[in-house]
Formats: structure tokens, sequence, C-alpha cells
């Protein structure tokens, strides 16, 4: 039966309608208001709130308070994070292809427990949070006082601490966190730091340690065997952060392919990896934000990677007022990531492999960017070319076209390195201190200041690491340093 033409321009209408409304609810900002809930656990509470938005503008308003959270009921994907381990990771905040986000702390802590990333944000166009500290309930570190040492024998003696720990001796060796069925495999990166000043003890030594064996005395100390060519000085708080294949889970803030970052008055007393990790991103803020221990703590490692990493940004980024404290890493690592030819396919065709371990499935490069080519045996950066089409066979393995001819004479072990994602640095007024390794290293060709800083640590300030051609290869064309 045929429908009559006043009926079809009423269905016609009302679709109309409801594919209008549903724009509006797109293009509307939506506050969701989070609260300190009944529940011990506020991972579900946080899930569910998140679950109910529809809008791509969104602002999340946290009421004042400590929210405990645990990993079991936290959101879990499969993740490729740069310069950390790769793999299934539980996930409290995990947002994606939103317009703007808007986060208002109001000075609330999220408290974590066991294996958990606390932010993902990934393709949001304008992200701003402000007012928020991250802590965990039990740090993934190893902590004991130095009470003897015997060079000859082998030996370390340490009153290990326990109040804020969590450990265990067993089968001769220490085991810890020991939270959720996890431990490292061994104590691995082992730095001494000094009791009263909580800085690292001057010309220490990172000592990569795996024990032959621990002994428990009866006093409850732990005799630690193993022939080192450097041992800590008696009374240095010795504190050990895990075997490196694992000691890197998650920073506690990732953003991939995200723009017009603002992070403002954020603090951070520790993280499973780094603060603040940026991956092709462009244009970002981090101000009046500050990595340190808590206040009244035992502890002596804040985060136990970088406090803050890019890698293949763009556009601005700016670090200002900023105190970066105690972590087990640079306090800021500016720089791109390069690849190394694996086989010329034809004239316009080459792939290459990402070849860290903690750079795999990295996003080396798009369709428009230009590409640099170094040409072994010579450092310098050599042609420019123009990527056309990416395929990406696995983690390790990329096939590159270019709009244009590959220069002549490249070859296996050759490099390529990414010209478009450069960004312009600025840190002003910030203060790095008592850390492992260095307090800034930057690797931009682009315009760089260095303003009004106090840094302190290990390697006080390294303008450019000395890396291989077959790692990275960048210079500086523009610096400028003010008092």
């Amino acid at each position: 039966m045929a429908i009559p033409g006043f009926m079809k321009t009423e269905r016609i209408s009302l679709c109309l309608i409801f594919i209008l409304c549903n724009v509006l609810v797109l293009n509307a900002q939506e506050t969701i208001h989070i609260s300190l809930g009944d529940r011990e656990d506020a991972t579900c509470e946080i899930r569910e709130t998140l679950m109910k938005s529809r809008s791509d503008q969104v602002k999340i308003i946290f009421e004042r308070g400590v929210y405990y959270c645990l990993s079991d009921y936290a959101n879990e994907k499969y993740c490729v994070i740069s310069n950390h381990g790769n793999g299934t990771k539980k996930i409290l905040f995990s947002l994606a292809n939103y317009k703007t986000i808007e986060i208002i702390g109001n000075g609330a802590t999220l408290l974590f427990h066991g294996r958990i990333m606390p932010f993902l944000f990934e393709n949001c166009q304008s992200v701003k949070i402000k007012g928020l500290t991250i802590n965990w309930d039990i740090p993934f570190t190893f902590l004991g006082e130095v009470v003897s040492i015997n060079s000859k024998e082998g030996w370390r003696e340490i009153k290990p601490f326990q109040d804020g720990f969590c450990w265990k001796v067993e089968k001769g060796q220490i085991r810890f966190p020991n939270i959720d069925g996890f431990n490292y495999t061994c104590l691995g990166s082992t730095l001494p730091f000094e009791k009263r000043t909580k800085r690292v003890v001057h010309g220490a030594i990172d000592i990569d340690s795996n024990p032959s064996g621990v002994e428990r005395m009866k006093n409850g100390n732990l005799r630690i065997y193993e022939k080192l060519n450097y041992y800590p000085p008696v009374g240095a708080l010795l504190s050990s952060k895990g075997d490196r294949e694992h000691d890197r889970y998650a920073p506690a803030f990732d953003f991939k392919e995200c723009k017009n970052i603002c992070l403002d008055s954020i603090t951070i007393h520790h993280a499973l990896g780094m603060g603040f990790l940026f991956e092709r991103s462009e244009n970002m803020q981090i101000l009046n934000s500050q990595i340190v221990l808590p206040k009244h703590t035992q502890r002596v490692i804040s985060t136990t990677a970088d406090a803050t990493h890019f890698v293949n940004c763009k556009g601005d980024i700016l670090i200002e007022n900023c105190r970066f404290e105690n972590m087990l890493d640079d306090g800021t690592n500016v720089h791109g990531t390069c690849v190394e030819v694996d086989e010329v396919i034809d004239d316009y065709t080459v792939r290459v492999s990402l070849k860290h371990f903690e750079q795999l499935g990295f996003k080396f490069a798009e369709r428009g960017d230009d590409i640099w080519f170094i040409i072994h045996p010579s450092p310098q950066r050599g042609e420019v070319n123009t990527v056309s089409r990416v395929f990406t066979l696995n983690e390790r393995f990329i096939q590159l076209s270019f709009a244009k001819p590959l220069p002549a004479g490249l070859k296996r072990g050759d490099i390529l390195e990414n010209n478009t994602w450069n960004p312009t640095f600025t840190m002003r007024g910030c203060t790095i201190r008592n850390h492992r390794a260095r307090s800034v290293i930057l690797k931009t060709p682009l315009k760089t200041i260095i303003e009004n800083n106090q840094y302190s640590g290990i390697k006080p300030f390294s303008l450019l690491k000395a890396d291989t051609v077959s790692q990275k290869t960048l210079s500086f064309d523009k610096m400028c340093f003010t008092k």
C-alpha cells in the first residue's frame, strides 16, 4: 500500500529531528561529577560514571578527597607505549577521540594499588587537567639501609624497610613488590641515596643487582651475597626497582596523537614508569606541577623512570614553574625516533625496522611526513623525501613508500629519521634534582630556550646525547640560554 505524502514527510522530519538531536548531544559539553562513594575501591564507580557519557566534549569534576583505586575492575587494553613495556594494561581513565576534555581535580588524590595505568589519552584535540595528585599506597621499589659491607667475601648487609613497603624472602632471593602475585625477577637497578637529604650518594654507581643469594639474619637484617665492583657506603639508603624487562609498566599520564595539552598543578608522588609521556602529540604545556616524594615518607624514589618524556612531538613544548625530584631517570627527554633500513624493495619502497625493544610498535611515520635519509658512514642528514604509503607488517617492521625515488646507494643498515615531527622547546623556572641520570636531554633541531632553572643530579645537564647514528642522529640549529 502506498504511503501518503504527508506521512513520508512526517517520517523524514522525525528522522531529521533524531539526527539533529544526536548531533547536538555530540557537540554539547557534558559535565561529569565524580564524588567520593561508599565503596572502598573507586575504580568501578569512576568507570561506570564515564561509561554514561555520550558527548565528545567533556568536563570531569572531582570532589576533593582520596580515591582508592584497585586494578581488578579497571579497563584492560593492549598498549604500545614508547620507552615502556608493551602489553595488556589495566587503565583507570582510557579516553579516546574527544574534541575537548577537561579534568578539574579540586585537589583530589588518586591513590593506586598494584599494576595499573592512571591516564591514557588517544587522539584528543584539546586536553586540560588541573589540580590532581597521583600516588600509590605501596611503591614498586625495595628499600633498606646499608649496615655493613664485606667486599672480600662479596656481601652487603641491609636493614630492610617494612612500613609502607611490601616484600618477602623466598628461595634465597628478595621478592618485591609482592602485590597481587606480581614480583620482579631480581633486585635490578639499585642505587644508594643519602639518608638525610634523600639525594643520590656522590659518586654512586647504578648497580644492576642480581644476587646469588639472600640470607635473613636473626636481627631481621638481610645479607645479600653479590660480588660488586662498587659497594654502597654504610649508612646509605639502598633502593631497587626491579629487572629491566618489567620495571616500566606504564606512565602516570600517556598522551598519544593528542593536541593542545595543558597540565596545571599536577602532583605525582609515584608512578610505575614515567610521570608524563607524550607520543606524536602537538602543543604541550606542563605548568606549576611537581614530581616529588610525599611528605614524611621513608621513600627515596618518585617515578621509576623519567619525569617527562616527549617522543616525535611537534608544535611548542613549554615546561614552566615545575619541580621534578627523585625520579630514576631524566628530568626531561625530548627526542625523535629513527629506523634502520632492513631491505630496499624497489626504487620507491623500503622496509625498515625499529631496533630498541622499548620502541617496538611505535608509529614512526604516516603519509605526508618528510623523512631524512642518513647513509652510512656519514652521520649527516641527507636527502628529504615524503612518505606516500605506510604498511605496518608487525611491531618491528614497517614498509614505507615515497613520493620520489630513494637516494642512490641506500642500503641495509642506513638510517631514516622523521623530519616533520620536531618541536620547539622552552623550560623556564624549573628545579630538577636528587635523581638518577640527566636533568635535561634535548634532541630537536628547532628553537630551544632554557631559562632560570636549577639542575642538580648525577649528570646535571646534557644537551645532546652521544648516541650512535643507528639510534638517533639529531643536531641543534638554534639554542638560547639565559640566567
